[in-house]
C-alpha cells in the first residue's frame, strides 16, 4: 500500500497527504500526547521524544519494506500483535527515550 501511495504522489496529491498524515503525524501526535500525559512534559518535549522513538523504531524497517528488501507481516489481527514482530528494538528504543526523559517533579503534598 505504502509503494502504491507513493508511486501515485503526482496525479493524487490529497490522498499522499492523507495517506501519511494517518501512518506518520496522527501516530506521532498520539504518542507525544501520550508522553506528555503520562510523563508531565511539554508539548514541544513530547514530541520530540515522539520523533526519537518513532524514528528509532521505524527508520530501520520502513525504507526497507517500500523497497521490497524485507518482507511485509501479512497477517493481520486487531487484537493481538502478529510472533513475527521482533519487539527487542522496540524495546531498546522505548528504554533509550524513557531514560532521557527528565524525571517527573513529585507532589511536594504527597508523600514518598
Amino acid at each position: 500500500m505504502l509503494r502504491v501511495t507513493m508511486a501515485e504522489t503526482t496525479r493524487f496529491p490529497e490522498a499522499a497527504a492523507q495517506h501519511y498524515d494517518l501512518l506518520f503525524a496522527a501516530v506521532s501526535a498520539r504518542l507525544a500526547g501520550y508522553l506528555k500525559t503520562t510523563f508531565g512534559l511539554s508539548a514541544r518535549a513530547s514530541a520530540d521524544a515522539a520523533q526519537r522513538l518513532l524514528g528509532q523504531i521505524l527508520f530501520p524497517l520502513l525504507p526497507r519494506a517500500l523497497f521490497g528488501l524485507e518482507p511485509c507481516i501479512e497477517e493481520f489481527d486487531s487484537r493481538a500483535l502478529s510472533p513475527k514482530v521482533d519487539l527487542r528494538p522496540v524495546r531498546k528504543a522505548v528504554a533509550e527515550v524513557l531514560a532521557s526523559l527528565p524525571k517527573p517533579k513529585q507532589d511536594a503534598r504527597r508523600p514518598c
